[in-house]
This record gives C-alpha cells, sequence and structure tokens, in this order.
C-alpha cells in the first residue's frame, strides 16, 4: 500500500487562508526512495525541498515508490492424535507469523505509523509494525 503524501509544515500553510486548507507539499527534487530502506530512513530526505511561497509543489499525493513494508506472514499448525475409535485425545500446536517478519507501516491514531513531515525532525521513522509479533498457543481436545 502506498503511504500518505510527504508533506512540509502541518500547521504553517500560508495557502490555507486561500482556499487550500491541509499542509505544504514540496517539490520532489530526487528519488524518494533510499538506496537501502530501514526503520529510521523509509524516506529519503534529501528528495523534498520547500516550495516557493504561496505555490504548491510537485511531489505526488502517493508516491509509488514509498510503500509500506511486504507481507511475509507465515502460520502453521501441527496436530497430533492418539487413543482408539472409542476414546482419542488430540494435541494441537499453532504458531502465528512463525518466522516473525515485522510489517512495517499500517495505520495508528495519529495516521500512517511512518512519518511523513519533512520539518518534524522524523521523516521516514518507522513507529510501529502492521502485524502482532509471533504467537504460539497449544491445545488438547479430548474426544469420546
Amino acid at each position: 500500500m502506498p503511504l500518505s503524501k510527504v508533506v512540509w509544515d502541518y500547521f504553517g500553510n500560508p495557502l490555507s487562508a486561500y482556499g487550500f486548507p491541509g499542509p505544504e507539499i514540496p517539490n520532489l527534487v530526487g528519488s524518494s526512495k533510499p538506496a537501502s530502506q530501514t526503520t529510521s530512513q523509509w524516506i529519503n530526505g534529501a528528495a523534498y525541498e520547500e516550495a516557493a511561497p504561496f505555490t504548491l509543489g510537485n511531489a505526488p499525493q502517493h508516491d509509488s515508490a514509498l510503500r509500506e513494508g511486504a507481507t511475509k506472514d507465515w502460520d502453521l499448525a501441527i496436530t497430533k492424535n492418539f487413543g482408539t475409535e472409542r476414546f482419542r485425545v488430540q494435541f494441537r500446536g499453532e504458531f502465528l507469523n512463525v518466522f516473525n517478519h515485522p510489517i512495517y507501516g499500517g495505520w495508528g491514531y495519529g495516521g500512517s505509523n511512518i512519518s511523513t513531515c519533512i520539518d518534524c525532525g522524523d521523516l521516514g521513522t518507522v513507529y510501529d509494525t502492521r502485524n502482532d509479533p509471533r504467537n504460539i498457543q497449544f491445545s488438547l481436545k479430548a474426544m469420546f
């Protein structure tokens, strides 16, 4: 899923008095995706510059190069049956997200969990994941 737009200033947009509310949109001058994405640099901050006063920048609303982390979520279930035809016991183990891969991004209370504000000081910082960590559960079932 593409990230929301990268913005310059959430509250200091001078165009809001002229019918263009919302954050200031910057100019895109380079590649928005860094060579190697990390949790502290998911977005290349050097690819943006502030637009001229009272103008809108050329940065796209949704940049297809900036996406949340890839989904790599594997679940595994293992069962073993014991007993006879009259009385059986089943042991079951379930492993959700068995390889414990994080999926960066998603949505929290304030919007995306990846910061897209240039002048806030934390552009491209990943704050949370979209999935839960590994979850293991065991069960025992008696059938008669």
